[in-house]
């Protein structure tokens, strides 16, 4: 299985992210609202684009083997 550039990247600000909320919890809630709902809306925003990715890997596979290309 293989992953892009941009699939890692974002995976890569997610474990951060959640590392940063780890910290912030440890730390007595410095600022834990605003990591929270800043890393629930990046996590949308990261299923979306999983959601767009596959879906368009998967159209590519059908249009390569339509046309032969496969």
């Amino acid at each position: 299985m293989s992953f892009s550039k941009s699939t890692l990247l974002s995976i890569l600000g997610l474990v951060i992210l959640i590392s940063f909320i780890g910290m912030s919890y440890f730390n007595d809630g410095i600022l834990l609202d605003k990591i929270i709902v800043c890393s629930v809306l990046l996590f949308m925003v990261f299923f979306a684009k999983m959601r767009s990715d596959s879906s368009n890997s998967n159209a590519n596979k059908t249009n390569d083997s339509n046309t032969g290309m496969a």
